[in-house]
């Protein structure tokens, strides 16, 4: 029996790729284990807070930096904290396109997933990815959501986030991980930048 290495080699080239390009097939966003997180929404973004989440925490980090573009949640229009969040991302998103002068078009709404901690984020990237990960928070374009641990959050981090999804829903064509890594790290160095 002759042994033909180009074929084999082949072959699993090719059943390595469809294993990777599946990575996210056997994840459903729509199981039941988000059925008591707390959900609540702005303009922009759709919120799930996994239960133990201390939404004052929350809205301290959201509002750390100076960048203010309205101060209307602070003046006391919204008494729920869970309106003063939704604001204060909206407004961020906001500045977030001025600072990239990018408009995408149309209406769009993120997901924003807040977990109670790094442990549980990093679990729900292993549960999508199957691969272990470190990460304070990532956006998956393909489930238009933004996923964040509150140990982690800050207005920074979110500005970071929220510069791919404004990338992702600008361009027809999605530019290179490198490329949308360096504009949403741009958009950070510059949310305090007067306009």
């Amino acid at each position: 029996m002759k042994f033909y290495k180009k074929p084999v080699i082949t072959a699993l080239f090719i059943l390595a790729l469809m294993i990777k390009i599946g990575c996210c097939s056997d994840y459903s966003e729509a199981s039941g284990k988000y059925d008591d997180w707390g959900s609540f929404s702005g303009n922009y973004f759709d919120i799930q807070v996994e239960p133990g989440v201390d939404l004052k925490f929350v809205y301290r980090m959201l509002t750390r930096r100076f960048y203010y573009a309205n101060s209307a949640a602070h003046l006391g229009q919204f008494s729920d904290i869970k309106d003063k969040i939704a604001f204060r991302l909206d407004e961020l998103m906001e500045r977030v396109k001025q600072v990239l002068d990018i408009y995408p078009a149309g209406n769009f709404k993120v997901g924003i997933r807040i977990y109670k901690d790094r442990k549980g984020l990093n679990r729900e990237y292993f549960d999508i990815f199957n691969a272990p990960a470190d990460y304070k928070s990532f956006y998956i374009h393909k489930f238009q959501k933004i996923y964040v641990s509150q140990e982690d959050i800050s207005d920074s981090l979110m500005a970071h986030e929220m510069g791919h999804v404004v990338v992702d829903h600008y361009f027809k064509v999605v530019p290179p991980e490198k490329i949308r890594e360096m504009i949403a790290s741009y958009v950070d160095l510059h949310l305090e930048d007067s306009k």
